[in-house]
């Protein structure tokens, strides 16, 4: 292991933990300016039923998220709404972020790890789970890291709630 990958490891890790506890705690507006870069992109692609041998399972045509930091924040506008009706009473959401693998890149780093979220919808007595790999590009800025890039690959083909604020 090189000291460039040591030096990283643990900043890119807290990163990731203090944003899915922002996340949790619903603090959508925070996430946007402590977490995100200006040119963020995000991207959820559909996640495809293919036979084995198939060269990819995402499709590169569709996604359940493709946003930048603008559509990020007409979503988040959404979620505050006094009318966004799917999201009265909010979820109870817990994401749980493990096996975190971190590459530096100069001022990048490349984050790969697992995400499983735990969302309770209401009074359902069951809990809706969505496990996912996620590709994260941080970048080192003035007063820390910042989100630039990120894809979420669903492991589920369907997803089965009304909505999903965040990944």
């Amino acid at each position: 292991m090189t000291d460039g990958t040591h030096s990283i490891r643990t900043p890119v890790r807290e990163f990731l933990y203090r944003e899915a506890r922002t996340l949790d705690r619903r603090r959508y507006r925070r996430w946007v300016d402590e977490f995100l870069a200006e040119e963020v992109t995000y991207r959820v692609p559909t996640h495809t039923t293919q036979e084995k041998n198939t060269r990819s399972e995402f499709s590169s045509e569709s996604w359940h998220f493709d946003d930048d930091r603008e559509s990020l924040e007409v979503r988040i506008d959404r979620l505050e709404n006094e009318y966004a009706w799917s999201a009265n009473p909010p979820s109870r959401i817990r994401r749980f972020v493990s096996n975190v693998l971190v590459e530096p890149d100069g001022e990048l780093a490349t984050a790969t790890d697992y995400l499983l979220v735990v969302r309770h919808d209401r009074d359902a007595r069951d809990p809706t789970v969505l496990s996912a790999e996620r590709h994260s590009t941080l970048r080192a800025d003035d007063g820390g890291l910042s989100l630039a890039r990120r894809r979420v690959l669903l492991d589920q083909t369907a997803i089965g709630v009304d909505h999903l604020p965040i990944l």
